[in-house]
């Protein structure tokens, strides 16, 4: 018995014109019966095919059939007349009808069953890539089955084993991106003279070095100082037309294990320089308290004419509390009582540790304000008190500057799940010192930096109430990143800390700018005052100064998600120890931190072997003696 083809051409020119299937009960009882002609099974296949790929079909009855059906007949072609690759059967299929036929969907393919590896490869992929739909696809595979000669079963084994392969390929370019991401956090370096005259830069260089620390956090350190000397009310204009103005404040934090050398830093960079106008305050509130003793003294001795004559406002009052510039320990009474009896002082809130600024409450039992007024006090926003006996503090702006050290794992705690929703954290400046042992030298001479600092302290805390403003190309530069990047970051990243970072990176490029700008203008110049317009060599250093600090704020970030269990921070987390330490052990990189005390030592040793296989490094020894070490040029 035999099928002929052009009763399959009518059966599937009936099929197209309307929903009749183009399965026939007599074509299966001769393929089961293996008496089915090759040319008819061709046929038959390329007439389900036709069906199977019309749309308009998925919904018929018979739909799942045709497909089952069709891998039935290409395995049964496969059988009648395996696949010939000699170039003899190249050439002469190369023109055959059916290669014709098929030639418009698969235009690479050189004939039916003499393709080679390479070329179904490549058609394979390009069905993957192009996301192809299923009855499209279910086609296609059918087709190169029988033009390479595979069974349909094969095929589509391989056509999954290869999409797997590609997206862990994917998923392992995606994580190596990642890593290199995180990693750059980390390594990224400033060029010190580019942001401040080498006047200044030099010094800080070779103190860093002799403390083993970066000279990132020298640099931070001094801005917290500089940025606490600035007269109440000193202001940068952003624009004008929205009444953006930023202060010079800043809130600033180091990151950083115990022993980094961090009462030093501050020691040199802000309790110095510092200390000698406090010092300074403290001669001139003597000599005011001195001059009221015998003021008072004279008062009493007097009659009351003399009185009314020498003394018209009345008995002589006491000086006001002596002006301080920085502070260790307060509550926020203590200083908005400071900030009422001098309210042109800027204040310095200096910790060893920070999380002592966020103990909130700690007198009222935990209720009360505390924190929304630290984050009032970070926009320079004054204190207005009103108890039941009157207004107690009534001041319009106020100008405080936090600066303190805190370990990484304590700021982890603090920051909980890292969304900061009221965006405290995104008002801190943060940036992180690894753990590094420090030398002693052959030469143990200080270098001198401390009458620099003096001098450029005592002529910013001179300075008048000032108004800056940006001069047009700076503007510019601002308004563009501003328009263009930061806007958009705060919009679309889904990490809602990182939002709330971009929210408040415009406001410190600003706040960078002023703190720069004086820097550079009293330093290694014979000016006394800066000038009042900021120009965009200064803006350019804000901002590549504000990329650095956003880098340092994503770190902080990787590793809070690498306590979550996210794959890439914890890959960085084993790199920077073999950075720290040479080979590593999994023991190692449990005691690095926190986040990986409770990792078992059998995933540690996974993320050796999978740090090997994406190139960061080499593993030696088997088992629980597996150790890594990152490559020396990554």
């Amino acid at each position: 018995m035999r099928v002929s083809i052009s009763t399959l051409k009518e059966i599937i020119l009936t099929m197209k014109n309307g929903r009749h299937s183009p399965i026939n009960g007599a074509v299966f009882f001769m393929i089961d019966s293996k008496t089915l002609q090759l040319e008819d099974a061709i046929a038959y296949s390329n007439a389900l095919i036709d069906y199977l790929n019309n749309p308009a079909h998925v919904t018929h009855s018979d739909y799942k059939l045709a497909q089952v059906e069709l891998q039935r007949v290409n395995e049964y072609i496969t059988e009648l007349e395996p696949p010939d690759y000699s170039d003899e059967a190249k050439l002469s299929e190369a023109n055959s009808p059916i290669n014709q036929e098929n030639g418009g969907n698969f235009p690479n393919l050189p004939s039916r069953r003499g393709i080679a590896y390479q070329q179904l490869e490549q058609e394979i992929v390009a069905l993957i890539e192009e996301n192809t739909q299923q009855s499209e696809l279910i086609g296609a595979i059918n087709t190169l089955a029988r033009l390479a000669g595979w069974t349909t079963k094969d095929l589509w084994s391989f056509y999954y084993s290869r999409q797997e392969e590609l997206e862990r390929k994917e998923l392992e370019t995606e994580l190596k991106e990642e890593l290199n991401s995180i990693l750059s956090f980390g390594s990224r370096r400033l060029v010190l003279e580019e942001l401040i005259p080498l006047e200044l830069a030099k010094p800080i260089q070779n103190i860093a070095h002799r403390l083993n620390i970066r000279p990132e956090v020298c640099l931070t350190t001094l801005l917290a100082g500089i940025s606490g000397c600035h007269r109440v009310g000193t202001r940068l204009v952003i624009s004008e037309s929205q009444d953006w103005e930023e202060p010079p404040n800043l809130f600033m934090g180091l990151v950083s294990p115990t022993g980094q050398k961090k009462s030093p830093i501050t020691k040199i960079f802000i309790r110095r320089p510092l200390g000698l106008l406090q010092r300074l305050a403290r001669k001139e509130h003597a000599q005011k308290v001195e001059q009221y003793q015998q003021n008072l003294q004279e008062y009493g001795q007097l009659s009351k004419e003399d009185k009314a004559e020498r003394y018209p406002d009345g008995c002589p009052k006491p000086p006001a509390q002596p002006r301080i510039h920085y502070f260790s320990d307060a509550n926020v009474e203590g200083i908005n009582s400071q900030v009422e009896a001098h309210p042109d002082q800027a204040l310095v809130y200096l910790v060893e540790e920070l999380p002592k600024v966020f103990n909130f409450d700690k007198y009222r039992n935990g209720k009360g304000s505390e924190r929304q007024d630290f984050l009032a006090y970070y926009d320079g926003i004054g204190p207005t008190e009103l108890r039941r006996g009157g207004v107690v503090t009534n001041t319009d702006e106020i100008s405080l500057s936090i600066y303190g050290a805190i370990q990484p794992e304590k700021l982890r705690q603090l920051m909980t799940d890292s969304t900061d929703p009221d965006g405290q954290w995104a008002r801190f400046i943060f940036v992180n010192q690894p753990l590094a042992a420090a030398t002693l030298f052959d030469d143990d001479s200080r270098y001198e930096i401390g009458d620099l600092l003096a001098a450029l302290y005592r002529r910013v805390n001179a300075l008048p109430k000032r108004r800056y403003t940006l001069d047009n190309q700076a503007y510019k530069k601002f308004r563009h990143l501003y328009n263009n990047v930061l806007e958009p970051e705060r919009v679309k990243n889904p990490n809602p800390g990182l939002r709330a970072v971009y929210g408040k990176t415009a406001g410190r490029i600003g706040r960078l700018a002023l703190n720069l700008h004086v820097i550079n203008e009293l330093v290694g110049t014979d000016r006394r005052t800066p000038l009042d317009e900021i120009g965009v060599e200064t803006m350019e250093k804000a901002i590549k100064l504000t990329s650095f600090y956003t880098d340092q704020i994503k770190l902080i970030h990787a590793n809070a998600q690498a306590e979550q269990g996210a794959l890439a921070p914890n890959l960085a987390a084993v790199v920077r120890r073999s950075e720290e330490i040479g080979w590593v052990k999994a023991r190692d990189v449990q005691s690095q931190g926190h986040e990986h005390k409770h990792t078992s030592a059998n995933t540690i040793r996974e993320w050796f072997l999978q740090l090997e296989s994406l190139g960061y490094g080499t593993c030696r020894g088997r088992g629980n003696r597996l150790e890594f070490q990152k490559n020396l040029d990554k």
